[in-house]
């Protein structure tokens, strides 16, 4: 697995991703193998499928989907199995509202 992981860290540098999203990946991609031992599922749809969804928020599993689906495509050079529908982020009301606001 480390030398997956090498080889996946090395193939987002040379694509000139940010050091930042590399990090993100890369810790996203080494709780997805620690996600797989832990766990038994027939297939690797249903790993993904169920790794994405322990995630905590929208942020979290577009950055826990993507880190695996880079890692099918430039490591495995292989499509993902399973592909996510785009997960929408929560719109939020303004932190505060003055009386223009509440009165438009």
């Amino acid at each position: 697995m480390a030398g997956y992981i090498d080889l996946f860290r090395m193939e987002l540098q040379n694509k000139n991703y940010a050091r930042n999203t590399v990090k993100v990946y890369v810790s996203k991609l080494k709780a997805y193998f620690v996600f797989w031992n832990k766990n038994k599922y027939s297939s690797y749809k249903d790993y993904i499928i169920n790794f994405i969804n322990a995630q905590a928020g929208e942020v979290s599993k577009r950055h826990a989907y993507y880190a695996v689906k880079f890692f099918y495509n430039l490591v495995l050079k292989k499509d993902c199995p399973y592909n996510l529908d785009r997960i929408k982020t929560r719109k939020r009301l303004p932190d505060h509202l003055t009386k223009e606001n509440i009165y438009k």
